[in-house]
């Protein structure tokens, strides 16, 4: 599509450089909707009589390891270290150092994959830190004991 983004602020899906993220931006939406408004009604109705539905399973972030994302992201690093500095804005950091020994390891940024936990009890579901079960369901913030 032709939207135009502003790159420091709006890491979007569709972003250029930093895809995978967990929103669309207003303009992918708006593209999305001009789309879906020309199909015809038949494509919306229910084609089976099977029950399509699923097992509700936990999220994925409630059980990987970051490590392991780490090293298929990353198979060329030296050493895979995990920096969750920005874990309450759902992202992390894989880092190596880099092949000539300099001080300052190379880092790359990545969303936490869903359902990962962000820190006080909440967890990350769709790029945003709340309060959310292991299914991506949200949930009352737990009342201080």
């Amino acid at each position: 599509n032709n939207c135009i983004k502003d790159i420091k602020h709006d890491h979007f899906i569709m972003h250029p450089s930093e895809p995978g993220n967990g929103k669309f931006s207003n303009c992918s939406k708006e593209h999305m909707i001009a789309f879906i408004s020309t199909l015809l009604p038949s494509c919306f109705e229910l084609k089976t009589k099977q029950n399509c539905s699923t097992e509700m399973k936990a999220l994925p972030g409630v059980s990987m390891n970051l490590t392991k994302i780490c090293k298929i992201a990353h198979p060329n690093f030296l050493k895979w270290n995990v920096n969750t500095d920005l874990k309450s804005d759902c992202r992390f950091e894989c880092c190596s150092p880099l092949p000539d020994n300099s001080y300052y390891p190379t880092c790359v940024k990545h969303p936490l994959p869903d359902g990962a936990d962000c820190g006080g009890g909440k967890r990350c579901v769709r790029g945003t830190c709340g309060y959310y079960d292991k299914y991506g369901a949200p949930t009352m913030r737990p009342q201080d004991a």
